[in-house]
C-alpha cells in the first residue's frame, strides 16, 4: 500500500473541499489515492465528517438531509433540490425522501431472527412413509411442475 506524506493528505482533503465535496472530481485532478482512502482522510482530520451509521465516508450533514427531504416533500424536483443544496444527484434526494417516509430500524435495534426448529414436523406433516419415499414423491412433483412449465 502506498504511503502518502502529510502534505499529500492535506492537499487531497483540501482538493475535496474545493471540488464541493466530490471525491471523484478530486481524484481526477490529483491522480491519487484510491476512493476509499480519500474518503477516510477527511474523517481522520475532522470528526464532523465522520458518520456513525451507514456509509462511513458520507459527507452529508443530517441537517442538510432533513432540509433536502423537506424541499422534496414540498414538491420541488429532485434535480432542482440537488443543485440548490449541493447534493451530488437527484437520486440521492429521492432516496433520502423515501428513507424518511419509511424508516427502517437500525440493525442494532432489530430483534434477532429466531432459529428454525426441527423442520421435519412441517415438511412431513400429513405424510406417512419413509424419507426415501418422501424424496421420490417430491422428485415426481418436481418433474410434473417442470413439464407443466414448458406448456
Amino acid at each position: 500500500m502506498p504511503s502518502y506524506t502529510d502534505e499529500q493528505k492535506r492537499r487531497a482533503v483540501d482538493m475535496v473541499e474545493e471540488c464541493g465535496g466530490s471525491v471523484t472530481r478530486a481524484m481526477r485532478k490529483l491522480g491519487y489515492p484510491t476512493r476509499q482512502t480519500l474518503y477516510h482522510w477527511p474523517n481522520r482530520r475532522d470528526a464532523s465528517h465522520e458518520r456513525r451509521a451507514g456509509r462511513p465516508w458520507s459527507h452529508y450533514d443530517p441537517a442538510l438531509k432533513a432540509q433536502t427531504v423537506a424541499f422534496a416533500r414540498s414538491g420541488m424536483a429532485g434535480n432542482d433540490v440537488a443543485e440548490m443544496l449541493g447534493v451530488s444527484s437527484a437520486a440521492l434526494v429521492y432516496n433520502w425522501a423515501r428513507a424518511a417516509e419509511h424508516p427502517s430500524p437500525a440493525a442494532a435495534d432489530r430483534s434477532p431472527i429466531e432459529p428454525m426448529r426441527d423442520s421435519e414436523d412441517r415438511a412431513y406433516a400429513g405424510f406417512e412413509g419413509s424419507l426415501e419415499e418422501r424424496v421420490r414423491q417430491l422428485e415426481l412433483e418436481n418433474d410434473i411442475l417442470r413439464a407443466a412449465r414448458k406448456f
